[in-house]
Parts: C-alpha cells; sequence; structure tokens
C-alpha cells in the first residue's frame, strides 16, 4: 500500500534447498544475482508499472538479459518474486511489532513502517492490486489480528477497529503517501491519535 490498495511490505529470503526435494542450492553468485534482479524489478515497478520490460529490469540490475530468463523464465514468474519479497517485508514488520512489550508502541510501528515502506515502493500498489491481497491476507492477517487484539487488550486501541480496518487505513493513506516524509508523518500521527482509545 503505498498509493498502494490495501496491503503491505527484512531481506529477501530465499532457502538455499527444500528438504526432500532434489533441487540443488543457489551458488552464492547465482543468489546474489537473484536478489540484484528482485531489487531492481521492484525499483522498476515503482516507476512504470508492472508492465517495465524484463531487459530493463537487468539493465537496471547489472546483470544479462539471459541472466533474468535464468532465474525467472517468464516475467510473471518475476512479478511473483518481488510480490513475495514485499510480503516477507510486512511480516517482518508485524513480527518485530509483536515482539515490543508495548502493544500500542508495536502497533504505530507497524502502521509508520508499512506506510514507509509503500511510499517508498509505489509499484507494490499494482501488485497487491493485480495478485497481492490473498497471499498477503493469508500470511499477514493472524499477525495483524494478534497486534490489534494485543494493543486493545493494553486498552490503547479503540475497542472497534477491526483487522479488515487497516485496508481501509491504508487505502485512505494512498493519496497522502506519496507526499513528502514530513506529510506522511503528521498523516500517521493524526491517524494514530484518533485510533487511541478513549478518543
Amino acid at each position: 500500500m503505498v498509493a498502494i490498495s490495501g496491503t503491505i511490505v527484512p531481506l529477501i529470503c530465499y532457502s538455499d534447498s527444500v528438504p526432500g526435494t532434489t533441487e540443488r542450492p543457489l551458488r552464492r553468485d547465482a543468489q546474489a544475482n537473484r536478489e540484484r534482479l528482485v531489487a531492481a524489478a521492484l525499483d522498476a515497478f515503482a516507476e512504470g508499472g508492472v508492465d517495465v520490460p524484463m531487459d530493463e529490469v537487468a539493465r537496471r540490475a547489472g546483470v544479462g538479459v539471459g541472466t533474468i530468463y535464468r532465474n525467472f523464465p517468464a516475467k510473471d514468474d518475476l512479478v511473483d518474486a518481488v510480490l513475495e519479497d514485499a510480503i516477507d517485508r510486512l511480516v517482518a514488520i508485524l513480527e518485530r511489532a509483536l515482539a515490543l512489550d508495548d502493544a500500542w508502541e508495536g502497533f504505530r510501528l507497524y502502521l509508520e513502517h508499512a506506510l514507509d515502506l509503500h511510499a517508498r515502493n509505489r509499484g507494490l500498489k499494482e501488485l497487491f492490486a493485480a495478485r497481492g491481497t490473498g497471499r498477503a491476507r493469508k500470511r499477514m492477517g493472524p499477525l495483524a489480528v494478534r497486534l490489534i487484539s494485543r494493543a486493545q487488550e493494553q486498552g490503547a486501541l479503540r475497542p472497534d477497529f477491526k483487522a479488515e480496518d487497516l485496508r481501509l487505513v491504508f487505502r485512505s493513506a494512498g493519496a497522502v503517501i506519496e507526499y513528502d516524509p514530513s506529510s506522511r508523518r503528521r498523516f500517521v500521527a493524526l491517524l494514530l491519535d484518533g485510533l487511541k482509545a478513549g478518543r
């Protein structure tokens, strides 16, 4: 959701090998190329949407066109990898927020970091709208429910706020988060003030 509609996005995490499969782990340089390609695709999608050509992504990553097609035989494979990376980032933000003792502080951290991630990666809006909502909801939904429940149990978050309301928050933030960081911070501060219990 960064001007994204409805969902959100640490490090690119790919397992070296999957137990019980015959897949060989990627060599270190091949793994580095893959990670560069995903990062370059995210940047390219932020500027030009998901229709950016594969050769442009390869150019941005500093690799040959053959390298991108070895890693991602079809454009959909690359788009899926970028989406999974974004979801990994958002899940990591939620886990970090849940690790804090102060549930309100965790809720604040999640909103600030998730909105910032979307603001810096405008291409995520298209990705989530096109194919990410169900995946994101499956991985992030239970964590978001826990985050909200903890803040309500500690008496910090208004009791009528539901996990579905997060979607509304991110959709309404879409018009604001593309502005400068100070406007984004002010928006988040006003939003949080309105969500505090007892308001």
